[in-house]
């Protein structure tokens, strides 16, 4: 006999025990956690040991207190553990975002905002952009959208695996037109 009937929604004990709870421990026996590190172990701690990848975080703050900086940084962070990552910008270029992304890296002054670099910095950068450039990482500052955003999530699933998006500015996101096509 069947442990559920499809139609009902729930979900017998036993059934969860054997195809979630048991593969989980077994996971965590051999040191293997599903939990996506942020690359901040103090936002690690409070948030249970890291991201699940069902998890949605929200990012809050005053003007200018860091969110955009922070927010991109934990998705280079993710991305960079081998989790394929995007990043949807509201306020930078995906340009200014990477060079952003350098300065952090790197640990030098905001790229953004220099007008002259030295040859030995500019040495120093060219090998941080070599050491970075195959981390997956998928950047986007153009989408406004949520059905754009979706189909190109989508397409990214299927073709590298994304594991985490993060939104900058999701109240920049427009919905669109939601109505069904043949309504």
């Amino acid at each position: 006999s069947a442990i559920t009937d499809a139609n009902e929604g729930f979900i017998a004990l036993k059934q969860v025990i054997h195809h979630d709870v048991l593969p989980a421990l077994e996971r965590l026996r051999t040191g293997q956690s599903s939990k996506i590190k942020t690359g901040f172990a103090g936002i690690d701690a409070v948030i249970g040991g890291g991201m699940s990848t069902s998890d949605v975080l929200l990012l809050a703050g005053l003007p200018s207190s860091g969110k955009s900086a922070l927010a991109l940084q934990i998705a280079f962070q993710c991305a960079a553990q081998g989790y394929p990552s995007a990043f949807l910008a509201g306020e930078m270029t995906n340009g200014e975002n990477v060079n952003r992304i350098l300065s952090q890296v790197s640990r030098m002054t905001n790229i953004n905002s220099l007008d002259h670099i030295d040859e030995d910095e500019h040495r120093d950068l060219i090998q941080w952009c070599e050491r970075i450039q195959d981390v997956p990482l998928y950047l986007d500052h153009r989408t406004s959208d949520v059905q754009t955003l979706a189909a190109r999530m989508r397409a990214l699933t299927r073709r590298y695996g994304l594991k985490v998006l993060v939104i900058d500015y999701i109240q920049l996101m427009k919905a669109g037109d939601l109505a069904p096509k043949n309504a």
